[in-house]
């Protein structure tokens, strides 16, 4: 660049490359400019290069890591006749080593990929020079105000050893950005992000390394991303936490790079970190994500303050309890009781009794799980503490209705209502307009649910609460079944389907396929539904959810009767009966019509002495008798 009057800037973007987590079909690869230089130069240097569907995936993981650079993907299609290209793929951690090999004909800049940066390089001022450095130790980009925070003068550790004024950061990234160093995909104001192509990342983080002030650098990231979650951590409670989620969501790498350096070198930091993060992980259906960080953070926090490791173990157990884990959940939520009441943390004891009763209810003992709800919103009315009694009294008025008094529930849950308005927590609003809709469903005043469910499915969408979408589409489902649109009520239920399956909600997994299988018996389909349910149970048995493996074996005695075998419809029944007394779980109210209906026709079927009969054999079965019973007697499809 000249910076003359009149000059116009036109960057030159990277070659086109396809998304190798998402492949386009086949055919369409060699449309991408990347794919087909890296084919053309593959099939100059062995004329058999194989570019077929099996090698494809690695071919586009090639193109991506080298962004796209066309020097680079030259040199490394020239190696096609050495190495495989899955082996080139694992190799590109190291591409400066493996990318060494050009035209002889070419300028000895262009013959090495290596030669090719060190010249760009070479041409830096030296504050150019340390700034690049510096950056190298971002994932994913960053912000200016980062990069002023990170890179510049470094007030509360070790100095850099050229110091960068922030005042000076904006000119100097600038400066980065004209000579094609630094990216900027899109600008957004205070919110443009910039970034790094991974070679030229890779090649910076060397020369950081060279200079002495990679572990500088990594302690003032971790130092500033540990911060921003802080702060994130309350402002997710609060009406900007739309704001903060996507800032949470745009600085994901940054902040796994961050946790990762303090599980390293602090662990009482690493620690910190994860528990503050549990909200955001849990809202955005990142359980598994947040299970293994908090695990790893919890390996080394024997020695961490005692409130870091209780605010992991909530997370922790939480997120357990979500994935249906319910052993380890009920495992970490204790130990955390027991380390919350040793510090008389009421805050604490009451968010552990909130999981535990959870977790409990999610096991089908609803009666043990009343008791600890209500215990948690004695607590936090006690504390006056609104965002936690908001959050108990959902959760109780769920279990209330579960137990069969939607009436008590809709009085909680209108509670919730005013005090998450109050707040002016969105998040806790679709959850609570969720809620309350669920109790009008079992009140039978569908048409007063459906505006609730709409609202909060379309907050959870402006949130990003994949978790939260689930649970309304499913509900939407279960209203278009009431009001016997079977072709909507599958819509909504297969939507809710893939989002369980996604944040990895086994448990959500299982209640969803049967609500499917009800559906399909309500369209007298009994052979899907046959599957549906079969399916379901497959997963929830194991989970140890007993509410809705007793709805799989009456909604499979449905099916059974639509097959023709009364005998057997009755004797699951009875023993699905016998079940819900024991756990004291009753029949969600909404189905007991579809019950109640079949059970006459069964009755007329056998005429009532031998319906009596077979009742009475169904009650006393065991519970390993009834699963193998269903197992066994009602073959599922061909």
């Amino acid at each position: 660049m000249l910076r003359t009057p009149g000059e116009t800037v036109y960057p030159m973007p990277t070659m086109s490359i396809p998304d190798p987590r998402h492949l386009p079909p086949f055919d369409e690869l060699l449309q991408y400019d990347a794919i087909r230089l890296f084919v053309e130069r593959a099939l100059i240097s062995w004329s058999a290069f194989p570019f077929t569907p099996a090698t494809a995936p690695f071919v586009a993981e090639i193109c991506q890591q080298l962004d796209g650079i066309p020097l680079a993907i030259e040199l490394a299609a020239v190696r096609v006749n050495a190495l495989p290209v899955e082996k080139i793929a694992e190799r590109l951690d190291y591409r400066f080593r493996v990318l060494t090999r050009g035209s002889r004909t070419a300028l000895p800049r262009h013959q090495t990929l290596l030669a090719l940066v060190d010249w760009s390089y070479d041409l830096l001022e030296e504050a150019e020079r340390a700034l690049l450095q510096r950056l190298s130790v971002f994932s994913g980009g960053w912000t200016l105000e980062a990069a002023e925070a990170i890179c510049a003068v470094n007030p509360e550790g070790e100095p850099y050893s050229l110091d960068i004024h922030p005042m000076d950061m904006l000119d100097l990234l600038t400066r980065l950005v004209d000579k094609t160093l630094v990216q900027v995909p899109e600008v957004r104001g205070e919110n443009t992000r910039y970034r790094l192509l991974e070679t030229i990342r890779q090649y910076a983080r060397q020369k950081l390394r060279a200079a002495g002030e990679e572990h500088l650098t990594s302690e003032s990231h971790g130092r500033f991303f540990l911060n921003l979650v802080i702060e994130a951590n309350l402002m997710l409670k609060s009406p900007e936490q739309k704001t903060w989620t996507a800032r949470l969501r745009a600085e994901q790498d940054n902040i796994r790079a961050a946790y990762t350096w303090w599980l390293q070198t602090n662990p009482a930091n690493a620690v910190q970190m994860a528990g503050l993060l549990g909200r955001y992980w849990d809202r955005q259906g990142f359980y598994t994500e947040g299970r293994e960080t908090l695990a790893k953070a919890l390996s080394v926090a024997d020695t961490v303050p005692a409130l870091f490791k209780i605010k992991a173990l909530k997370w922790a157990s939480g997120l357990a309890m979500r994935q249906s884990n319910f052993k380890k959940a009920t495992t970490q939520a204790e130990e955390g009781l027991i380390l919350a009441r040793e510090l008389d943390d009421r805050v604490n004891m009451a968010a552990f009794l909130n999981v535990l009763g959870l977790i409990t209810s999610g096991e089908g003992n609803d009666r043990a799980a009343r008791n600890y709800m209500e215990e948690s919103v004695a607590v936090q009315r006690e504390l006056g503490n609104p965002w936690g009694l908001a959050i108990s009294l959902g959760n109780l008025s769920n279990i209330t209705r579960a137990m069969g008094d939607a009436q008590k529930a809709l009085e909680y849950m209108q509670e919730c209502i005013k005090i998450s308005h109050e707040l002016g927590d969105m998040h806790l609003i679709a959850s609570n307009l969720d809620g309350l809709a669920e109790c009008y469903i079992d009140l039978d005043e569908l048409e007063t649910a459906k505006p609730h469910l709409e609202e909060a499915l379309h907050i959870q969408k402006e949130l990003g609460d994949q978790q939260g979408q689930a649970y309304s589409l499913s509900d939407m489902g279960i209203v278009a079944w009431l009001q016997k649109d079977y072709v909507l009520a599958q819509d909504f239920h297969e939507k809710s389907l893939v989002i369980r399956r996604e944040i990895g909600d086994r448990n959500g997994e299982g209640y969803v396929l049967n609500l499917m299988g009800i559906n399909a018996l309500a369209r007298e389909d009994y052979k899907k539904a046959q599957q549906y349910l079969k399916n379901a149970l497959a997963i929830l048995l194991p989970l140890g959810d007993q509410r809705n493996s007793i709805n799989c074996v009456e909604e499979l005695g449905h099916v059974a009767l639509g097959l023709g075998d009364p005998v057997q419809a009755v004797k699951l029944w009875a023993a699905a009966h016998a079940w819900r007394e024991r756990v004291g779980t009753p029949m969600p109210k909404m189905f007991r019509p579809f019950h109640e209906a079949h059970i006459v026709q069964a009755c007329e079927l056998l005429g009532e002495e031998t319906f009596r009969a077979v009742w009475e054999k169904g009650s006393a079965m065991a519970f390993e008798q009834v699963v193998a019973y269903a197992d066994e007697l009602v073959d599922g499809p061909e």
